[in-house]
């Protein structure tokens, strides 16, 4: 009977060591596969060098310190009329590398989701020329200097940016730097919480901006310690159509937008609901001449905290405006609850209703300078000013 019971002890000992054995077997093969399907930035370069001009793939990617150090300016790109699908797949920088460095013309990229990178200039992506960017996902890049997603070196023109930008940095553009002109473009995304320290928590436009749609949602973006909360002109803008919706964008100057060159020929067909300018320009600051611009659309609850304009701020002259708008509920700690002209108008209409405006000097709206031919069809309506002129203020510094 004690043999028996040996025998059977024996022989669950060794059954138990064997079963230990193939457990450790099978988990080192486990690992081993992962290890070997781990599809790092080395594997993505060679994957995508399988198809000179279309190419898709199906797996995630993600930048490997010990393999990837080959790119950490980008993963190159340098086929024309190139076209690339990830299939809302992920590439993952890690915050050690720029995902993709492009120097052919004409590329698309679709259904990609790039998160995690960090470069000088382009945290995601540096391109030289133009690129389509349709359905893609930019999040958490980072940029030292512009561009905290993406920076365009050269002309952008007849190009579709059809995106989603969430918490992307830069010192300028915290989404996207465009560094030379942009034309004819239709740009149609979404843009939230992306930050600049400088200007364009969304956009910087560094080159002429001519005939370009904009169909855009901007949320939350910031430019810490200058211009533009959502986009920063810095030279001409003309022929612009804007049908955006600007909401809880701050900055300095110019919460929503900020023109620094002259602004001609544009449509702002767009609504603008609690923007907040720390200085001046609660939604708009035009810092030169304007011409020939129309305004439609609503701004409402749009603060300039201490400075003018709750709105919008026309620092030089402004000449054949049309406002369509609504202007509702805005505030300036000073001059111009919803608009405050500091230079002589000239050719001005007031079609729209200003409803609730707020302001040291002049509820709805400030003139610092003559007037030449204003037409006011509007109304103004329970508008108040601590000091003078509840609706309208003529003031001189």
């Amino acid at each position: 009977m004690k043999s028996k019971i040996f025998i059977i002890a024996v022989a669950l000992f060794v059954l138990i060591n064997i079963t230990c054995i193939s457990a450790v077997e099978n988990t080192q093969t486990i690992n081993n596969t992962l290890h070997h399907n781990t599809n790092d930035f080395t594997t993505l370069n060679n994957d995508l060098n399988k198809n000179t001009t279309t190419n898709q793939f199906h797996k995630n990617y993600i930048y490997n310190s010990s393999r990837d150090d080959g790119y950490k300016s980008g993963i190159l790109i340098n086929r024309n009329n190139y076209v690339l699908d990830g299939k809302n797949h992920v590439i993952d920088a890690k915050n050690n590398a720029r995902i993709f460095n492009i120097t052919s013309s004409n590329v698309t990229l679709k259904n990609i989701r790039f998160i995690n990178g960090n470069a000088t200039n382009g945290g995601a992506i540096y391109s030289k020329y133009g690129l389509n960017l349709i359905n893609c996902i930019f999040e958490n890049n980072n940029a030292n200097q512009s561009g905290g997603a993406v920076f365009i070196e050269n002309d952008y023109s007849k190009s579709k940016l059809t995106s989603t930008f969430i918490n992307n940095n830069a010192n300028n553009g915290g989404a996207i730097y465009f560094n030379s002109t942009t034309e004819n473009n239709s740009i149609k995304s979404k843009f939230k919480n992306n930050t600049a320290t400088r200007a364009g928590g969304a956009i910087y436009f560094r080159g002429t901006s001519t005939g370009n749609e904009f169909k855009s949602g901007f949320y939350n973006n910031m430019a810490l310690e200058a211009s533009g909360g959502a986009m920063f002109f810095y030279t001409l803008s003309q022929q612009n159509i804007y049908n955006s919706i600007f909401q809880h964008n701050m900055a300095m100057y110019g919460a929503g937008i900020f023109f620094y060159n002259q602004s001609n020929n544009n449509i702002f067909n767009s609504t603008f609901k609690y923007n907040t300018a720390k200085s001046c320009g609660g939604s708009i600051f035009f810092h030169n001449k304007t011409n020939n611009n129309t305004f439609d659309g609503i701004f409402k609850n749009n603060t300039g905290l201490t400075g003018n304009g709750g709105a919008i701020t026309f620092k030089d002259e402004s000449t054949n405006s049309i406002f369509n708008c609504n202007f509702i509920n805005n505030r300036a700690g000073e001059h111009g609850g919803a608009i405050n002209f500091r230079q002589t108008p000239h050719n001005i209409t007031f079609n729209g209703n200003f409803t609730n405006n707020h302001a040291r000097y002049g509820g709805a709206i400030n003139f610092f300078d003559s007037l030449d031919n204003i037409i006011f069809n509007g109304s103004l309506t329970r508008n108040h000013a601590t000091q003078i002129g509840n609706g309208i203020a003529f003031t001189k510094e």
